[in-house]
């Protein structure tokens, strides 16, 4: 039998510091936690890794919170590009790793609405859940996070199963700017573009 210690949550906490500098990653780091202590650990990290203040982190979880409830991309989209901090990065292989973390914490502080998680180089998909799809005709978002190239070569990127009733939204990200660039919308006709 192996011989297993539980960690004390303090002394998670106390090692984020020290995973932020030495690059590690999250959700290599975090596959064995609970639902409920990777939460947790990820308002407590969100400081660390992003533009938003330790006092701000339970308004910006609200906030994310809304925007999965009422399906509204744009409201989530905005959220997550301010929260990107200005982090200097020497290669951008650094940076898209700082852009996995992020986007991993950020999904992790609001784990209710988030349906599926998957990351692969280059590419992160979200799949949130509303809470309201009672009343509105989409349910879900399927985000394609598409960290190497732009938003519309997200769709094809994707590998997630999609459903009728979501929106996918392919998004890209600017290493110039060190945060989402742009998002756009597959529909039948046409990609909207933000």
């Amino acid at each position: 039998m192996k011989d297993f210690t539980p960690v004390s949550f303090s002394t998670l906490v106390s090692e984020i510091p020290e995973l932020l500098a030495s690059r590690a990653s999250l959700p290599e780091k975090w596959k064995e936690l609970s639902t409920m202590t990777r939460e947790a650990l990820s308002r407590e990290a969100l400081p660390l890794y992003s533009n938003i203040k330790k006092g701000d982190v339970a308004e910006f979880e609200k906030k994310l919170n809304e925007a999965i409830d009422f399906s509204n991309a744009d409201s989530l989209l905005s959220l997550i590009r301010g929260a990107f901090s200005e982090f200097l990065y020497d290669e951008f292989s650094q940076l898209e790793s700082h852009y996995c973390d992020l986007l991993y914490i950020i999904f992790n502080i609001v784990s209710g609405g988030v349906k599926s998680f998957q990351i692969r180089p280059g590419v992160i998909e979200v799949v949130t859940v509303s809470q309201f799809s009672i009343f509105y005709t989409t349910t879900s978002l399927h985000l394609i996070f598409n960290l190497r190239g732009s938003a519309e070569e997200a769709f094809g990127k994707a590998q997630l199963p999609a459903a009728e009733e979501e929106e996918r939204i392919g998004v890209s990200f600017s290493a110039f700017d060190r945060t989402i660039d742009r998002w756009v919308r597959l529909t039948t006709t046409t990609h909207e573009k933000y």
